[in-house]
């Protein structure tokens, strides 16, 4: 094979390279749950398959048939030279040209079978469009609504968490002043680090996998979040092992946060809230 050649990828820019009919053909959703449009494509895709194949074979023949007209040509002159005795050199070249021509003959006649295949797909979505598109709507449907009951499941699991941390916090401290405190609960507590972490590849665009991974690091953060001096209180308690081991470095928005949730906690002792939390 000659070097820097690739005949898989020449057999796939070839199928690319099809008709902007036969391409549009092609396009499927990836993710349907239509069996009989997912055996078209399977069909479609094995007939590919078998096209890349017979483009490798040809390639190879191809350098065989180069390096087989060379030692034809070899022999023929040793022949000669040698005063033409014994019978003349059977060329070896023939018959891989004929090998050639038939795998050729394979090739465009796969191209027939493909472009039948790609009018038998359109012919099933343009016959049932309507059962399908039917379809279509209901499962986006059902899909809508899961997706939107997941989101209301994940805020009320958000707020048991949330409200977790708060007593575990309390029962630590109290009668402390620090246990009426309320850590910050805006996403990831509203510090920058774990959503800088949590949103690196952020770009105007938003992809839903940034969502998923701000949102696990936001739970990461409730589940040990506390004031600065929250911690500074448990660090120094006796009886409570509670942030030592998830402990890390107060920022300046946290400290300043820390500060006047102290001064909240103390009015709201002094107004009659016990619970130090909002109802």
């Amino acid at each position: 094979m000659s070097e820097g050649r690739d005949p898989t990828a020449e057999a796939i820019r070839a199928i690319g390279q099809a008709g902007e009919e036969s391409v549009l053909r092609r396009l499927s959703p990836r993710r349907h749950r239509w069996n009989e449009l997912g055996e078209l494509d399977d069909r479609i895709a094995r007939i590919d398959e078998r096209q890349i194949e017979i483009a490798r074979e040809i390639a190879d023949l191809e350098e065989k048939l180069h390096a087989a007209r060379r030692a034809d040509a070899d022999a023929l002159e040793r022949w000669i030279s040698g005063g033409e005795k014994g019978p003349r050199p059977s060329p070896t070249a023939p018959g891989i040209e004929q090998r050639i021509a038939e795998r050729t003959d394979d090739r465009d006649a796969l191209d027939k079978v493909r472009d039948s295949a790609l009018r038998r797909k359109q012919d099933y979505v343009e016959q049932h469009r309507r059962r399908l598109e039917a379809d279509a709507r209901k499962h986006r449907e059902d899909a809508h609504r899961r997706y939107q009951e997941a989101i209301a499941d994940a805020e009320q699991a958000r707020e048991q968490l949330v409200g977790a941390r708060e007593a575990e916090i309390w029962i630590s401290l109290f009668p402390a002043v620090e246990a009426a405190a309320t850590p910050v609960t805006a996403i990831c507590g509203g510090l920058a680090k774990p959503m800088r972490e949590a949103m690196s590849q952020l770009t105007v665009q938003v992809g839903a996998s940034d969502v998923w991974r701000l949102l696990r690091a936001d739970a990461d953060v409730i589940a040990t979040n506390a004031t600065s001096e929250q911690r500074a209180k448990l660090a120094g308690s006796r009886t409570s092992r509670i942030g030592r081991e998830t402990h890390w470095g107060a920022s300046k928005e946290e400290a300043d946060f820390a500060a006047a949730e102290r001064k909240a906690a103390i009015d709201r002792a002094r107004a009659g809230n016990t619970t130090g939390w909002d109802s």
